[in-house]
């Protein structure tokens, strides 16, 4: 009875992450695509983000996410329907939308219940942000795509989300504008940006 090569066991491992890489490319692609499509005030956060700013994959990627304002989700819900996508609430600020031959598409909502800040959060963990957060978005290029993700500022912010610990020592070292400040408060288990000096902003 004859047995399967090393070469031939080793090379199915490599043949799926590479399907797996080209799988999140071509999710990656395709959001972007509807984002530009219809002009949408959204960008792309997490991993891929996060590999935007490196300027190249770092590792196979489960999902896609992208993030928000809560004024806007419904436009967001409405061009990702049109574009054959299938949408499921999955807690009061997260949606997801899949679509057979993708990665399945996490949509982050910042409610903006209370004046000039946007809020995030889990049952154990709130992000308060001001909205200026949100205007200082950031151009990346990953594998001759070229899309837009959050700040700085906004990207640090949500560390507390974040479970992979290389992604979070990436996302702490990231440098930001002087005029933000972090604090974070164990009473309430939040982590809020501040302006340095709001009257100035």
């Amino acid at each position: 009875m004859g047995y399967p090569s090393n070469r031939t066991s080793r090379r199915a491992p490599s043949l799926h992450k590479a399907y797996k890489e080209w799988l999140g490319l071509k999710t990656l692609q395709e959001v972007t695509s509807i984002i530009q499509k219809f002009n949408l005030p959204a960008t792309i956060a997490g991993g891929f983000a996060y590999d935007g700013v490196r300027g190249q994959l770092t590792k196979t990627h489960g999902d896609l996410d992208i993030c928000c304002l809560s004024i806007d989700v419904f436009d967001i819900y409405k061009a990702f329907e049109q574009m054959g996508f299938h949408l499921y609430e999955k807690s009061f600020h997260v949606t997801e939308a899949r679509k057979r031959g993708l990665l399945k598409v996490d949509i982050f909502q910042w409610r903006t219940s209370i004046p000039g800040t946007a809020e995030f959060a889990s049952p154990t963990q709130l992000c308060r942000v001001p909205l200026e957060v949100f205007q200082g978005k950031q151009w990346v290029q990953l594998n001759g795509l070229e899309f837009e993700i959050p700040s700085n500022e906004q990207l640090k912010a949500i560390l507390p989300f974040i479970t992979c610990a290389a992604s979070k020592e990436f996302v702490n070292q990231l440098p930001t504008r002087p005029s933000f400040s972090f604090r974070k408060s164990q009473r309430l288990e939040s982590y809020t940006i501040q302006l340095a000096n709001p009257s100035s902003a």
